[in-house]
């Protein structure tokens, strides 16, 4: 029910928090979310993910969340509506690049027996 963004704590960048979102997870994260800024952006704004900076910030907060389970559907419910609006990303960044990759030459089939 709750889930901690791996590689947020430090200088990695992190990792896709829409994953847990659609999970139903209440979201967790570390200040580096330099590979996913726009969709921190969005869960911040939605209130559907808490930003943790140390081990004692993230026990505080995942209890937090334990304990308060109406709290914790709240933010996960967000989090996952943040993930439905997110969902045709993959499909709208395919329809820009299809030109370029139709463009491509085809690729020769292998001649080796």
């Amino acid at each position: 029910d709750i889930a901690f963004i791996g590689g947020t704590m430090d200088s990695h960048g992190g990792h896709n928090p829409l994953e847990a979102a659609q999970l139903d997870c209440a979201v967790l994260h570390g200040p580096d979310m330099a590979n996913f800024t726009t969709v921190a952006q969005q869960l911040a704004e939605a209130d559907a993910a808490q930003v943790v900076t140390d081990a004692a910030s993230l026990a505080a907060a995942v209890k937090a969340l334990l304990e308060d389970p109406r709290r914790r559907d709240t933010v996960a419910r967000a989090a996952a509506d943040v993930a439905m609006a997110n969902v045709e990303v993959v499909d709208r960044v395919m329809e820009f690049l299809l030109p370029y990759i139709d463009s491509l030459p085809a690729e020769e089939p292998d001649a080796r027996p």
